[in-house]
């Protein structure tokens, strides 16, 4: 760990941290974004905090009875633009129960708040299809932001408890005016968009993982799939841009869920080269789909079955790599893994098509470093010399980072301690640093 490099700040962290290079006076600057709304900028090598915003008053419960955060502020990582220098951060808004979510746009340069912000996101608010209202008490906003064409993307679900009249939902912001606030939200009950690491884009909108419903009498209303959403929160409907699997009925009686795995988007190269999109299901099967065309009901061009558990075996974001060797798609499994039997970080390698197929490349167990709160880990994060050399997969397994040789799946780092963080989000790199949020502080390692 880097001495003397020690930020710390009040509050939960739930997010990712991010990084500004030429920040305010042209300094890099490390971006937190904490559960008490408040947004606070420290300097990247002292670690001393250089401004601090809190966005408003902030939520101290769901409004239904059910929940575990309290406060409930800024818990989805936020996003930057450095084309405009400005932060955009949702926060749920009190006092007490939720009132509504604001989503604020900062200056990188000194927290304060652009012109006509902040966005409303609430009962105003109608599904672009349906008309359903958005009721801020059952929704949960958990997800990444996502910024695509100067459109804002916010992902929600709901509480922990699947309480309340929650729908999953992904409501756009207009970054060029941002009183144009639409939302788009699953035809079923429940179907949530939580997974922290938040949607995956191809330039092209965002793709979207939903959860679990119920009711739906053997009718797929928009559960566990992946759904693009472009523009302000339009979808068209069709086999280009849905998929879900085959077995989706099985996966939401038993709670599987794969709204809580984030996707992955990423060049397939080859005689017959793709975009695939790669997106998971708690019972452990991981499905890869044409981009161009998801494919409907069972669309996948491919599908890796990482665990011998029945359920509730893989809750992480994806990530993909490529090296000399291939192309790879890296995540942690939970349980029960298919080549241990134990808890592990894996890479999955996607071979050339057609057809396309897919192998384990390695498995690392981690099941020896568990945390406090059931063993699950960090996401993975890739970090290579030139984008292609030297890939390191990249975990926090409770208190202790963990290095993997992305080729081999041999052990380069393993050092601790900070923590841990919260489950699912990701360590970032910076400069040949890696940095960790966890409540209360940021924590780096760099070779010394």
């Amino acid at each position: 760990m880097d001495p003397g490099f020690n930020p710390m700040f009040g509050g939960r962290f739930f997010a990712s941290p991010l990084y500004v290079e030429d920040g305010p006076m042209h300094k890099g600057v490390f971006i937190v974004g904490n559960a008490n709304n408040d947004v606070i900028a420290f300097d990247e090598t002292t670690g001393a905090m250089v401004w601090t915003k809190n966005i408003g008053m902030v939520a101290t419960a769901s409004g239904i009875g059910c929940g575990n955060l309290n406060p409930r502020g800024i818990v989805g990582t936020p996003i930057i633009d450095m084309s405009t220098r400005t932060i955009y951060a949702v926060g749920a808004m009190g006092p007490g129960a939720t009132t509504r979510y604001e989503a604020h746009a900062l200056s990188v340069d000194d927290g304060s708040e652009k012109m006509g912000w902040p966005a409303l996101i609430d009962g105003k608010i109608t599904s672009t299809e349906g008309g359903l209202a958005f009721d801020p008490h059952p929704e949960n906003q958990r997800g990444a932001l996502s910024l695509v064409n100067g459109i804002l993307y916010v992902p929600f679900g709901g509480h922990d408890g699947d309480c309340g009249p929650y729908h999953g939902w992904v409501v756009a912001v207009d970054t060029k005016n941002p009183a144009m606030v639409a939302g788009w939200a699953t035809k079923g009950p429940l179907g949530g968009i939580w997974a922290s690491g938040g949607m995956a884009s191809d330039g092209n909108g965002v793709f979207a993982t939903t959860g679990n419903s119920y009711g739906t009498m053997g009718a797929n209303l928009d559960s566990e799939a992946v759904i693009r959403i472009r523009g302000m929160a339009s979808l068209t409907r069709g086999n280009a841009d849905i998929f879900y699997p085959a077995e989706w009925k099985a996966i939401d009686d038993n709670d599987d869920d794969m709204g809580g795995t984030s996707p992955v988007v990423f060049d397939l190269p080859g005689p017959t080269p793709m975009k695939l999109v790669a997106s998971a299901a708690q019972q452990g099967h991981v499905y890869f789909m044409n981009a161009a065309m998801m494919g409907g009901m069972g669309g996948q061009v491919a599908e890796h079955v990482t665990t011998t558990a029945a359920h509730h075996s893989l809750m992480t974001a994806l990530t993909s790599y490529k090296s000399a060797m291939g192309t790879y798609v890296a995540l942690t499994v939970d349980a029960h893994s298919s080549c241990t039997g134990d808890r592990v970080l894996m890479s999955i390698k996607v071979n050339q098509g057609p057809p396309v197929t897919t192998t384990t490349a390695w498995c690392l167990p981690i099941g020896g470093l568990e945390d406090s709160a059931g063993g699950r880990t960090s996401a993975p994060m890739i970090t290579t010399t030139d984008g292609m050399s030297d890939p390191i997969v990249w975990i926090m397994s409770g208190a202790t980072l963990v290095g993997v040789d992305g080729d081999t799946g041999t052990m380069v780092a393993m050092t601790g301690t900070c923590g841990p963080p919260h489950h699912w989000t990701a360590p970032i790199a910076v400069k040949g640093r890696i940095i960790v949020g966890v409540d209360g502080r940021l924590c780096s390692w760099s070779v010394h």
